[in-house]
């Protein structure tokens, strides 16, 4: 377990995201400029933290700024500003994937998700999640979701048998959740 004692700013640091079981407190402190995703896979809890201006390039994957797949907890965790580019099939502002058992809550984004993947498939893009199988409480973007994606929402991209519960978006985005749900 780990709780954050101070702000940090990664400047031009590169960073190589971690797999986390444990719970990770960022106990209301930011961290600026970070470049990777924070933590590859979450199996634990992510909470109260705050990402200020990421530049998030992927090489090849997807890309998310919290996590990249999350099996866990993410909670009351906003990312600022900045950018998330994927170049892999899919992208999303706190992660990329929300797996079944997955809950990410009371989180929010004003960062721009994009997704540069030529690929053949479905390719999503969301303001939160690129692709949704666990469920979302009460989150909110106001970012914009730019770039290739075949399917783009504000809070998902793609639903597979997750839920979205109490969220909202504002800006450009037509949809709350781009593909695989029928109120969309």
């Amino acid at each position: 377990n780990c709780t954050l004692a101070a702000d940090i700013d990664m400047g031009q640091t590169k960073w190589k995201g971690l797999i986390y079981y444990g719970t990770f407190d960022g106990n209301g402190h930011t961290i600026t400029g970070l470049n990777e995703c924070f933590i590859t896979d979450n199996h634990g809890t992510v909470k109260n933290l705050t990402l200020v201006n990421p530049e998030i390039l992927s090489s090849g994957f997807s890309a998310g700024a919290v996590a990249g797949t999350n099996y866990g907890i993410i909670e009351n965790c906003h990312v600022v500003g900045g950018s998330v580019v994927g170049t892999g099939s899919h992208s999303g502002g706190i992660a990329v994937y929300n797996e079944q058992n997955g809950t990410i809550r009371a989180c929010s984004t004003s960062t721009t998700v994009t997704l540069t993947y030529e690929g053949t498939g479905i390719k999503s893009s969301g303001g939160i999640v690129g692709e949704n199988g666990g469920t979302i409480l009460a989150c909110y973007t106001t970012g914009s979701i730019t770039g290739s994606a075949t399917s783009k929402g504000a809070i998902s991209g793609e639903r597979t048998i997750g839920e979205h519960i109490a969220c909202y978006w504002s800006g450009d985005t037509e949809k709350g959740v781009g593909s695989g749900s029928a109120d969309g």
